[in-house]
């Protein structure tokens, strides 16, 4: 009886793995023992992957991205989130304490003001109206 099709392709792609892993011998038998450079832009171990889309980078500090700024009005990891609406934000002293949405009403910063009322709307443009 023949494998269903999942399992086959479960076996190819972790034969074509540890194919590809350094260390082991390609098909003329030179041993494959490059290391992916995660920030070099070249692809240094042959897999066609470069840098952080190679998945030996994924865990890489050179490719982990989280906010670097959490007050200077942009998105500096590329999450389309910025200073204290990014999450990586949440223990930066500069966010603690503010109003995260002025229009959820909701008491974000638990000081018992909600939006538009809570001083820390009192400039967003959607309060002032």
């Amino acid at each position: 009886m023949e494998a269903p099709l999942v399992t086959r392709l479960l076996m190819f792609s972790l034969a074509s793995l540890l194919l590809a892993c350094p260390g082991k011998e390609d098909d003329t038998g030179a041993t494959n023992t490059a290391v992916e450079d995660c920030a070099n832009g070249v692809d240094d171990d042959g897999d066609t992957y470069e840098d952080c889309t190679d998945p030996d980078c994924y865990t890489s500090l050179d490719c982990v991205r989280t906010e670097t700024d959490c007050t200077n009005g942009a998105d500096d990891d590329g999450d389309k989130r910025q200073d204290c609406d990014d999450p990586d934000c949440a223990a930066d002293p500069s966010c603690e304490g503010q109003e995260a949405d002025c229009t959820n009403e909701v008491d974000d910063d638990g000081d018992g003001y909600v939006d538009c009322d809570d001083k820390d709307c009192y400039d967003d443009p959607l309060c002032r109206e």
